[in-house]
């Protein structure tokens, strides 16, 4: 199993080069949520380990399914069929792989349902959508200025991606994974009164 990530020395070199303590201190602002929530991270090693996971995750998916699947997807390209574009098989199977992870749903949710509203204002353009979707789940606050122009689902999903970036994907995954009995315990104490 290939990993472009953990594979990639350049990349484990900018993880922990030693300006990145101070670069994720600025960004999750100096761990103030960590009394606020739980799942916030505590310090630099916790936020690390988690910006570390997410990175395992895309590397992953880049080394066993994009990689091996370019070849392929250059040779057959996109086709016009019935006045629609077919993707490449290996293209499909690179945007499964992507939706699985959780890393382009916004992406291709916004191409289908704003297309009329971004396109009657000169804007239907991937690129201002990935930017739009990218920027949103990195909970930047850099925008290219499409957010005014959807429609309220379109607002409402740029939002729940902005949530689940400042939360982390693996939060909302243990969400959904976990089993509810393990999330609630009751206190189990004999008490004194009197």
């Amino acid at each position: 199993m290939a990993n472009f990530f953990l594979d990639n020395k350049d990349l484990q070199y900018h993880m922990n080069h030693p300006l990145m303590k101070r670069i994720v201190e600025l960004k999750e602002k100096g761990y103030a949520d960590k009394d606020l929530y739980d799942y916030a991270p505590t310090d630099f090693e916790d936020a690390q380990d988690s910006y570390r996971r997410v990175m395992e995750i895309i590397g992953e998916v880049c080394g066993d399914v994009i990689a091996p699947n370019a070849e392929g997807v250059d040779h057959e390209g996109p086709k016009v069929v019935d006045d629609h574009v077919v993707y490449a098989p290996g293209t499909a199977r690179n945007i499964e792989a992507l939706n699985k992870a959780g890393l382009f749903g916004l992406t291709l949710l916004l191409l289908g349902t704003e297309k009329e509203n971004l396109e009657a204002v000169g804007m239907y353009n991937l690129d201002y959508i990935m930017f739009e979707a990218f920027s949103a789940f990195g909970t930047v606050g850099v925008t290219c200025g499409i957010t005014p122009y959807l429609s309220v689902a379109g607002k409402l999903a740029v939002a729940f991606v902005m949530f689940c970036g400042r939360v982390g994907p693996l939060t909302i995954g243990v969400l959904f994974v976990a089993k509810h009995s393990e999330l609630l315990r009751y206190p189990d104490s004999s008490l004194m009164i009197g």
